[in-house]
């Protein structure tokens, strides 16, 4: 899923905003934000959205406010579209509604868009396609929530994401930074650099590392900093550290710092934290006790790009995967060092099975837990109905094509019943009277789940 996500990128790049930056002076890169996007698989998962959006604020050319420039992007999947002739059509509304910290609406606007497509399975993102939005405005000083809805205008669906905001007001201070902006790659290209950001939380996708963007601003003489970055899990434990020392001039200097793959996150509330201080070499904590300069900051996740229930669950997720992996699979998964270990061993098992490759969607998967679902409500006894003999046949054969059910004698409570198959009769029995059906016939099960059209 992640691969194919990674190769409809790349193509998109032909037809959206490039962002190119002078290579030979980093202090003037990104003057003016445009924008490149690289979606994260668009799988619902939790506290996430289905459609994406970010928010970068930076120093104002006026003096009484801050320059808020908000990102959304929209995947083709979640829209609705109406054939019109030979194309397909989709229209929507997108509004941003900003409220202050005593949730007094302070700024308001909306806009409206529409998607062209001329092929049926594009219209239902099996390309992964997107569209995108892009909006500056000025805010005062404040701490603010933005709420954005996204109405599709056919369906009249709509769906509500949200972000707080810290704006302050750049120029009242003798130094400061701007808020963090996530890139997936920044590129050489005819000696310029092509920069992209990523419009999630969640840096599960990007397998090979991150960028992170900001903006210090220094209103005094030229002076000499250190630039600290520093990420740390739920547990408060250092991950990464890695600090630079540099000259900066009066005025704005722009930088980034390259963050590797394989980290040890967690699943939620790693915390990237950007600090500088005034010229002092060596390594740097937040803990040091050193003055700070300024400081920023912003929460990452670390989510595969499964359904939330599986996420939730994800033992006993693993625990289910018993009618379609060995033993051996199982344990490995579980005996992972922590939850995002198991989360990327329990998302490659599901990779090789998945049937459409080149979408996000794997329907092996999602059929098998549908499945594992439906046993729980249906087959339930005296624990759980995926481990029922019932459950157990109808999670790796599927619903039959027809039950019979017979009771041999009145003087007994026994009860046969036979689902039918195409190629195949199972047969159960229930003894006892209170729906406790076993395996009767054949007496073991040995085949696997397999996914079929």
């Amino acid at each position: 899923m992640l691969n194919a996500n990674k190769n409809k990128i790349n193509t998109n790049k032909k037809r959206i905003l490039k962002i190119l930056t002078n290579e030979k002076n980093m202090k003037n890169i990104l003057i003016t934000m445009a924008i490149i996007l690289i979606l994260s698989p668009c799988f619902l998962i939790s506290q996430q959205s289905i459609f994406y959006f970010d928010v970068f604020v930076t120093k104002s050319e006026y003096n009484d406010s801050a320059k808020v420039d908000i990102f959304c992007c929209i995947p083709n999947k979640i829209l609705t579209f109406n054939k019109e002739g030979n194309n397909y059509i989709s229209k929507y509304n997108v509004s941003f509604n900003f409220s202050d910290s005593s949730s007094n609406k302070t700024k308001s606007f909306s806009k409206k868009n529409s998607v062209n497509v001329n092929d049926f399975m594009e219209s239902q993102g099996i390309n992964a396609d997107f569209s995108l939005l892009s909006h500056s405005i000025n805010l005062a000083s404040g701490n603010y929530k933005l709420r954005v809805m996204l109405k599709d205008e056919i369906s009249g669906n709509e769906y509500l994401s949200s972000r707080n905001i810290s704006v302050i007001n750049y120029n009242s201070f003798d130094f400061s930074i701007s808020t963090i902006l996530l890139l997936s790659n920044i590129e050489e290209y005819n000696d310029t650099y092509i920069i992209t950001p990523y419009l999630s939380d969640n840096v599960y996708s990007l397998d090979e590392g991150y960028f992170v963007f900001f903006e210090l601003y220094n209103n005094t003489e030229e002076r000499k900093i250190n630039i600290t970055t520093e990420i740390r899990n739920i547990d408060n434990k250092v991950i990464y550290n890695t600090g630079v020392s540099k000259n900066i001039d009066t005025g704005t200097t722009q930088y980034y710092v390259k963050i590797p793959s394989e980290l040890k996150y967690g699943i939620e509330n790693n915390h990237i934290k950007i600090f500088v201080t005034d010229g002092i070499s060596g390594t740097i904590t937040a803990d040091s006790a050193v003055k700070i300069l300024a400081a920023a900051s912003r929460n990452i996740r670390y989510i595969s790009t499964i359904n939330d229930k599986i996420i939730k669950n994800l033992s006993n997720s693993i625990r289910q995967l018993k009618y379609v992996a060995t033993s051996r699979q199982i344990d490995t998964i579980l005996r992972a060092d922590t939850d995002a270990d198991k989360l990327r061993l329990f998302e490659e098992f599901w990779k090789k099975l998945d049937p459409t490759p080149h979408t996000e969607k794997n329907e092996a998967m999602e059929e098998y837990y549908r499945r594992i679902e439906y046993a729980d409500l249906n087959f339930k006894v005296y624990g759980e109905g995926w481990l029922t003999d019932k459950g157990h046949v109808y999670i790796v054969f599927g619903a039959p094509l027809s039950i019979d059910r017979t009771n041999n004698s009145f003087a007994d409570n026994r009860t046969f019943e036979r689902w039918n198959y195409e190629g195949r009769v199972i047969v159960f029995l229930d003894v006892s009277g209170f729906g406790d059906f076993r395996l009767y016939s054949p007496s073991v099960i040995s085949d696997k789940y397999e996914w079929r059209y």
